[in-house]
């Protein structure tokens, strides 16, 4: 029977302390952004905007294209491009769609 001064009964050090703590770091030194830091402003009554979900269509040519719809409290509904974030919002063409 194996003493207590065993070696084979203890565990690893890195599954006796925290990750920060194995790092020499001490405590949580990252910046935690919220979920509003970077809100969108809705572009016609400028309240906040939430996501609504991913569109997946098809174009006229057949090629498959994905919006990110965002509406806001008073349901003005806009989508853009997922693949350019970069662009403005768009007025969605069917907003009864997504109710």
């Amino acid at each position: 029977m194996p003493t207590t001064g065993d070696s084979r009964l203890t565990s690893p050090p890195e599954l006796n302390s925290h990750p920060a703590e194995s790092s020499g770091q001490r405590g949580c030194a990252a910046k935690v952004r919220g979920m509003t830091d970077d809100a969108l402003a809705c572009p016609e009554c400028s309240r906040p905007l939430a996501a609504g979900g991913l569109v997946l269509s098809r174009r006229d040519d057949g090629q498959r294209v994905c919006r990110s719809l965002w509406r806001c409290a008073a349901w003005h509904t806009w989508w853009r491009w997922t693949d350019r974030p970069e662009e403005p919002l768009e007025v969605c063409a069917a907003p009864e769609l997504f109710r």
